[in-house]
């Protein structure tokens, strides 16, 4: 059993791609309207629905600030994740920005629609 989140997007690609690099996962179906992730642990799951399509396209969008959840997921290696963020279109906040929360270092950052989505390492 894993845990699962459906996250919408305007390029399912782009996103897709992202939470694939970040999560060290696997694309396992792509359809025009979504396209599946599949990481140790987590099902992604990136859809396009028709107001997503209708929205404008930003082409480098600000982490969205205003939200009232963040996903939070655990991975191997914080700085990994943070260059696999900046590869695929997406950010991370610096290494000197992490901080400790119980057993994990904690790393911010947000995917290629400025969605904000959290990483834990398990401290050494």
């Amino acid at each position: 059993m894993m845990s699962a989140l459906v996250v919408y997007a305007q390029d399912v690609s782009a996103v897709s791609h992202f939470y694939q690099a970040v999560l060290a996962g696997q694309i396992s179906e792509q359809h025009d309207d979504y396209w599946r992730v599949i990481a140790p642990g987590v099902e992604v799951v990136v859809l396009s629905t028709p107001l997503t399509r209708a929205l404008p396209v930003v082409h480098q969008p600000l982490p969205r600030q205003d939200v009232a959840i963040k996903p939070v997921f655990i991975v191997d290696d914080l700085q990994r994740v943070r260059e696999a963020a900046v590869a695929t279109g997406g950010g991370a906040r610096p290494a000197q920005a992490e901080w400790r929360f119980g057993d994990f270092r904690v790393l911010d950052g947000w995917d290629p629609e400025g969605n904000i989505i959290q990483f834990r390492q398990q401290a050494e």
